[in-house]
């Protein structure tokens, strides 16, 4: 009798462990991981052709073909560089990316962002009526017109304005693209500038030799650095002059100084000297 007793009191614990282990299985199957839901998200970059505000609708387009996006009630935008854009700031004719799950069968999109990318170059021209700037990037010529919220960055994180560029410098270009035209959002010049009169030229190593006030001061120059005479940013270190004054961009790699940009802000007084002299 014990042992019938002891035969069924373990049936009803297997039985009670096996229901245990299928609800487990159950649960796994109706209630997805984070993990795989974050699975289910997935990036479309195109350009916008509609936006539906009523509806909260977005149709994005792409070589081929188009794509209609649902917006989520809590969708986030970013256009330029504004983070807490609304939806009304989308327009068609935008580069954007949009972040979405699809789910039976219909796209939600989650957030819009408006797309930037980057370059670098040397300015070439400048117009601050018509606020462009035209960068030169190898041979290259590209024109941008400032945005309206456009940031720019100069050295040592200093906040600068239009006035600030000059034709030569080295920048960095970020930038979005709306119908053809590419609005620069934020520009970095990072280089340090110092002004003195130019007292040695290297040609052969490509350094010059400064002075201000009793400090001197030897630069190498970069590869593509842009040397200014009379506005022309195409000039060569053979139409440098010494005793000119002359402002150059410059960084600071452990304590070797490279040139960017050598600008001639003045002409030499007395005696034009010769161009080219080697370092004593």
């Amino acid at each position: 009798m014990k042992t019938k007793t002891l035969r069924n009191l373990i049936g009803a614990i297997v039985a009670v462990a096996a229901l245990h282990t299928a609800a487990l299985a159950f649960a796994e199957q109706t209630q997805p991981s984070t993990a795989a839901a974050a699975e289910k998200m997935s990036d479309l970059s195109g350009t916008i052709s509609a936006v539906d505000a009523a509806n909260r609708t977005l149709t994005v387009k792409q070589i081929a073909w188009k794509r209609q996006f649902n917006l989520a009630a809590d969708a986030k935008f970013v256009v330029g560089n504004n983070a807490e854009a609304k939806l009304a700031d989308l327009k068609p004719g935008m580069e954007v990316k949009v972040t979405y799950q699809r789910t039976d069968g219909v796209n939600v999109a989650r957030s819009v962002q408006q797309r930037q990318h980057t370059v670098t170059g040397s300015i070439k021209t400048m117009d601050a009526a018509t606020q462009m700037v035209t960068l030169d990037r190898t041979g290259m010529a590209r024109d941008f017109k400032l945005a309206p919220d456009h940031q720019l960055t100069l050295s040592r994180g200093q906040t600068g304005a239009f006035k600030d560029l000059k034709v030569g410098q080295r920048v960095k270009v970020h930038y979005v693209k709306q119908n053809g035209t590419l609005f620069a959002e934020k520009i970095e010049q990072p280089n340090a500038t110092v002004t003195g009169t130019l007292q040695a030229v290297d040609a052969a190593t490509g350094m010059v030799k400064t002075k201000h006030l009793l400090a001197s001061k030897r630069f190498s120059l970069a590869d593509d650095c842009k040397i200014v005479v009379n506005g022309n940013p195409e000039a060569k270190l053979r139409d440098l002059r010494l005793g000119e004054k002359v402002s150059i961009d410059y960084r600071d790699e452990h304590g070797v100084l490279i040139a960017t940009r050598i600008a001639v802000t003045e002409g030499p007084q007395g005696t034009e000297a010769p161009v080219v002299q080697a370092y004593p």
